[in-house]
């Protein structure tokens, strides 16, 4: 994960409201569960003071009877634009090679803040590389499966699923216009309404 998806992070969760570095954690986990997205106090922390001295965001030391003061941070108009900016900044995708869906997902989360044609502009690579991995390991299949073993042809269909399966997400993203997804959609995999 590189610094632009790092600072997304960071500044997205402070949309939430004000937090100090334990609670900005707290909301991280929340959302990408640390497993995936493990932000340590040891990036988070220089990363604040950075985001701070940038004036993407602001601090107040809040002082406590129990336990030690914290720092306060909150997003600045400016730490919006930023983060908006971050957001809709394609992520670059070296030709031949299947790019890492989670950073795409880091922008992805944030896509309420870009218009349709801004979106369209950070999936369009993803989309043209995993489309062509799909069609590359169609292709091998078609060709090379019927002489497959058992085990190796599993394996290789459950690749071809995946990413066409991913292949259907960004065509998803892509279609949705409004910054809110099909409610169709989300009544027949969650079997109720999309809140409005």
């Amino acid at each position: 994960m590189g610094r632009a998806e790092t600072d997304i992070i960071i500044l997205g969760h402070f949309l939430q409201g004000p937090a100090h570095g334990y609670e900005l954690k707290r909301r991280i986990d929340q959302s990408f569960g640390n497993t995936y997205i493990n932000i340590i106090n040891s990036l988070l922390y220089p990363r604040l003071a950075d985001l701070e001295s940038k004036g993407y965001i602001e601090g107040h030391r809040e002082a406590h009877e129990k336990v030690p003061d914290r720092k306060v941070y909150q997003i600045t108009g400016a730490g919006k634009k930023h983060l908006k900016a971050l957001v809709a900044t394609p992520i670059k995708v070296k030709k031949g090679v299947l790019p890492d869906f989670m950073d795409f997902t880091v922008h992805a989360v944030f896509f309420f803040m870009l218009t349709k044609e801004e979106r369209e502009k950070v999936i369009q690579p993803y989309y043209e590389a995993y489309s062509a991995v799909r069609d590359k390991g169609a292709e091998a299949l078609k060709k090379y499966g019927p002489g497959m073993d058992p085990f190796s042809l599993t394996m290789t269909q459950w690749g071809v699923d995946y990413v066409e399966n991913s292949v259907q997400v960004l065509e998803k993203l892509m279609k949705i216009s409004d910054g809110r997804p099909d409610p169709g959609y989300f009544q027949e995999k969650y079997g109720k309404p999309i809140k409005k």
